[in-house]
């Protein structure tokens, strides 16, 4: 166990140097290099699979995909108090070994001659889980590793690895399958994740505890807490703020043993865990009584349920209403895959010209734009295959430079004790307005078609700037110290 006079003394030389000179970071960045490959493989040999091989139907299609997702609605609130009482690494090293023998089956399977489109459902199910509590604890033990400051940087790092292999993934993948059929394709995406497996293995992560001391504070009125949030409704947002003590080695012990006043991973005495509903209740309570995270997400919510909209009609619309081909919609997505390259580069220096809080503004309330490209392609005197591309890229650029900022801002003002908490809460939201938006669009579509349904994702990212100008950031540039969580 380091302490936190050894920690700043590791970390003060990388700052001048970069994150990647940091071990661990650089072992966490490997990791999630060789899990998106798996996921580029994965998803393409499913469908393949399912389609080529299994003879899958629309509607088993239509439940392989909804499985693959439905674990963020149903445990995506919950995951967040289990990864926050769990030593993080764990729960990463648990993930991807789940990853790995779930798809790892499906070429077993294969061979054996006992392939089905259950067997497929099934491994969509298990991955989706453990894709939801890979997600939640890989964003909170970010600033274990590389300091709260050193966020945005490390997201930028992570970002531009994740759209490179997002640009890359699909074309090496289809070389593959020239060789491979889908479910040995899967194989693939199974030494991937065990990749990634060995090199979370070698992260060295020195986790503060995540006990019961939010709850603590609230019970006794913490004073200090309360100034994290700079909130009158401190008395439940002030919940989860104060922090005590370090874990020692790579991470606390079981829920079973510290909830029964067992040790940790260290052998130091371990406090009992806050019952399970008023960790929950903690954790929903920060974000929503916190002037940052509240605002952050009510206008994710609002672009992503505008996403939702916009992806159920985006094909039709295209192929249909415009009459381009299958082969064009895929160059138009793969080259706007290109523009989250370009976002990943940029992102540091627009928060550098902005500030992080501005850039985080600009860039949703942008958004709008790159969703009005679509239906105006009908009008444009262009060809239409340019402002689709065009918004392709304009949304993957702008998206990736909110995220490099609003990233570092909420690991800023989160205390590491809540990061699971407050992770899994804003993915919940908005990931759950994705399906929402979609059901919308739909309906909408039905009624008034295509285009309609265009202007209406363009209107609900629009809206986005409507939570900012009710919120105290609309006039600020950087983030305030009094919104920051204390160590």
């Amino acid at each position: 166990m380091t302490s936190d006079n050894d920690r700043t003394a590791v970390l003060t030389p990388v700052r001048e140097a970069g994150v990647l000179r940091v071990a661990s970071f650089r072992r966490l960045w490997l990791a999630n290099l060789a899990g998106s490959v798996g996921q580029q493989f994965g998803t393409l040999a499913l469908s393949v699979t399912a389609v080529t091989a299994l003879h899958a139907s629309t509607f088993e299609m239509s439940v392989i995909t909804a499985l693959g997702s439905m674990a963020y609605l149903v445990l995506g609130i919950p995951s967040g108090v289990w990864v926050d009482r769990w030593s993080k690494k764990r729960v990463l090293l648990t993930a991807e070994a789940v990853r790995a023998v779930a798809v790892a089956s499906v070429p077993l399977a294969f061979v054996l001659g006992v392939l089905s489109v259950p067997q497929l459902m099934a491994v969509a199910a298990v991955t989706g889980v453990a894709d939801l509590f890979f997600s939640v604890a890989h964003t909170s033990v970010l600033p274990a590793i590389v300091s709260r400051e050193r966020v945005s940087e490390a997201s930028a790092r992570l970002q531009t690895s994740d759209t490179t292999v997002r640009v890359v993934g699909p074309g090496l993948a289809g070389q593959v399958l020239r060789f491979a059929g889908g479910p040995l394709v899967y194989g693939v995406t199974a030494v991937t994740h065990v990749l990634s497996w060995l090199f979370i293995s070698g992260i060295d992560l020195d986790e503060p505890a995540t006990r019961n001391s939010g709850e603590r504070a609230a019970r006794n009125g913490d004073e200090h807490t309360a100034r994290n949030v700079n909130e009158p409704a401190a008395s439940t947002t002030s919940t989860a703020s104060t922090m005590s003590g370090r874990s020692g080695g790579s991470g606390g012990g079981s829920a079973a043993s510290t909830a029964s006043g067992g040790t940790d991973g260290s052998g130091a005495r371990a406090k009992e865990h806050a019952p399970f509903w008023s960790s929950l209740r903690t954790g929903l309570g920060f974000v929503a009584g916190h002037p940052v995270l509240r605002t952050f997400l009510m206008s994710g919510a609002l672009i992503n349920m505008g996403a939702g909209a916009y992806g159920a009609v985006l094909a039709l619309f295209v192929l249909r209403d415009l009459g381009l081909s299958p082969a064009t919609l895929g160059m138009a997505t793969s080259v706007g895959a290109l523009g989250g390259i370009v976002g990943s580069l940029a992102g540091l220096r627009v928060k550098k010209a902005l500030g992080s809080i501005r850039a985080v503004i600009t860039c949703y309330c942008s958004l709008s734009a790159a969703f009005a490209m679509v239906p105006l392609a009908a009008v444009l005197p262009v060809p239409h295959v340019v402002p689709i591309t065009a918004s392709s890229l304009l949304f993957s650029a702008l998206l990736v430079m909110a995220s490099i900022s609003s990233t570092g801002i909420n690991a800023r003002v989160t205390p590491y004790a809540l990061m699971g908490r407050v992770t899994s809460a804003r993915r919940f939201v908005t990931m759950g307005a994705i399906p929402v938006g979609a059901m919308l669009g739909g309906l909408v579509a039905s009624l008034a078609g295509n285009t309609a349904t265009l202007w209406l994702a363009a209107s609900l990212a629009a809206l986005t700037i409507v939570p900012f100008v009710f919120s105290p950031l609309l006039t600020v540039r950087e983030l305030p110290e009094k919104w920051e969580a204390k160590p």
